[in-house]
C-alpha cells in the first residue's frame, strides 16, 4: 500500500540549492477532514531508499522525468519527526522551485511512502508501525493543513540538527572504510600466511592472526 503525507521545508545551503525538509511526523494527518488519518511511528521508519541518493524531490508526486527536482542526500529521524537534506538540480523547473524555496513562497512538503498494513486505534486512525518513504514532493496544497506540519524551526536550532546528522553520516562512512580495511588486512593474511608458516615451520592460522594483528598497527 502506498501513502502521502505532509510536512515543511526551509533553505539551508543556499549556494548548493540545498534545503533541509521535515517530510514526516508522528502526529496524523486528516486527508482535509475526509477520514483516512494516518499515523507514522517514528522507530519503524525504513530510510533505506532516502539515504540511497537514489530517492527523487519530485513535484507533485509526479512520477515522471520533467517532474524531478533534486535528490534527497540524506534522511533522519530526529525529535519524533522525520528530516532529510534535498539538493536541488540545475534545470529550470528546479531552479524556479528552489527560488520559491529560497523565498519562502513554498513551504509546504509531502512524502509517498509504502506500508504493508496498519492498526485502528480507538479514535479510528490507522496506526502504521512500519513504513518506508520513496519520493518527498513539493507540493502547493498539502494532505493536511494542521496535522503533521511544523513551524519553521529556528537557524541555529536548524543548523544544530543539520551539523549532527552530516557528523553521523561521516561516522558512518569512517566505520564502514575501517572495517573494509580490517577486512583487506585479515584477506592477505589469511593469503600469505601458509607461505610464511611453511617457512618459518610454525602453525598457518597462528601465523596468520600474528600477521594481522601486526597490519593492523
Amino acid at each position: 500500500m502506498t501513502a502521502l503525507t505532509p510536512g515543511v521545508i526551509v533553505p539551508h545551503e543556499v549556494e548548493q540549492r540545498r534545503a533541509l525538509l521535515c517530510f514526516a511526523t508522528n502526529v496524523g494527518t486528516d486527508n482535509y477532514g475526509q477520514g483516512d488519518s494516518k499515523i507514522l511511528e517514528m522507530t519503524g521508519a525504513d530510510l533505506a531508499l532516502l539515504n540511497s541518493g537514489r530517492a527523487p524531490l519530485l513535484d507533485g508526486h509526479l512520477h515522471q522525468l520533467t517532474a524531478v527536482l533534486g535528490v534527497v542526500e540524506t534522511a533522519w529521524i530526529e525529535g519524533g519527526s522525520a528530516w532529510c537534506i534535498a539538493r536541488f538540480a540545475s534545470h529550470t523547473a528546479a531552479l524556479d522551485a528552489w527560488g520559491m524555496v529560497r523565498d519562502r513562497i513554498v513551504t509546504n512538503v509531502s512524502m509517498g511512502f509504502s506500508y504493508l498494513s496498519g492498526q485502528q486505534d480507538a479514535d479510528g486512525a490507522e496506526r502504521i508501525s512500519t513504513w518506508r518513504p520513496f519520493e518527498v514532493s513539493l507540493c502547493a496544497v498539502p494532505k493536511s493543513w494542521t496535522a503533521g506540519v511544523l513551524p519553521q524551526p529556528q537557524a541555529e536550532a536548524m543548523e544544530a540538527v543539520v551539523d549532527a546528522a552530516e557528523a553521523a553520516q561521516r561516522r558512518r562512512v569512517a566505520d564502514q572504510v575501517k572495517q573494509l580495511q580490517t577486512q583487506e588486512k585479515r584477506r592477505w593474511a589469511e593469503t600469505i600466511s601458509p607461505t610464511v608458516a611453511q617457512r618459518l615451520g610454525t602453525d598457518p592460522a597462528l601465523t596468520a592472526e600474528v600477521i594481522a594483528e601486526a597490519s593492523a598497527v
